[in-house]
Parts: structure tokens; sequence; C-alpha cells
């Protein structure tokens, strides 16, 4: 997932719905694209973004925690299903960019 947005980075006044498109291998969740990241529930997680300049005020994201704001922008843009998507949060004090469809954060936790 590559996000692609405003060079301006926010911090969450409170916790962020969000959600991120699983896979599902014996039992347990994976993210689906370049690494196969293992999420467990309640567990927070942490990543850095790795940002590059697309054009003047804008940026590229491909490092970083990627989930989309609503269940139908992620069902729409991995044309799974809903069973793959899973409901998480950005929380409350973590950075995140956003653009019309998407977060990248440094923080996430699986609901």
């Amino acid at each position: 997932m590559c996000f692609v947005g405003k060079d301006e980075k926010l911090i969450a006044n409170e916790d962020i719905i969000c959600y991120k498109v699983l896979k599902k291998k014996w039992f347990k969740y994976y993210a689906p694209v370049w690494t196969d990241h293992r999420y467990k529930r309640n567990k927070l997680y942490y990543a850095k973004f790795g940002i590059k300049l697309f054009k003047p005020g804008k940026i590229r994201i491909d490092e970083g925690l990627h989930s989309y704001k609503n269940m139908e922008d992620a069902k729409t843009s991995w044309g799974c299903f809903e069973k793959h998507i899973k409901k998480f949060i950005i929380p409350k004090g973590a950075e995140y960019y956003c653009n019309d469809k998407e977060y990248v954060s440094n923080q996430i936790i699986m609901k």
C-alpha cells in the first residue's frame, strides 16, 4: 500500500477508528503486502515513516502503518470480502498523515 497526500503531520487528539485488510493463515492475521507482518489483538504496534517527496506540498509514504478511514474504502481498494477487514485504532497521541481514504500512522492497535 502506498500513501500519497499532503505534507502535513497530525497528532491524534483522540483514538481514531480505522480498518486494515489482512489475510488469515493458521488462525493468525497478517498484513498482506510486502512484510507479512503478524498482528495480535489489543497489542500496540509502532513503525517509522518512510517519506519521499512526491511533488511540491505532497508526499509519498511507503513505510508506516497504513489503514483505511472506513470499511467501504478498504473493500473497494483490494476487492476483498468484509471478513478480511479488521477494525483498528490509531491511539490518542500517535502521529499520522491522512488523505481522503487512508491514514498512515506511527502507532496502531488491532481490536
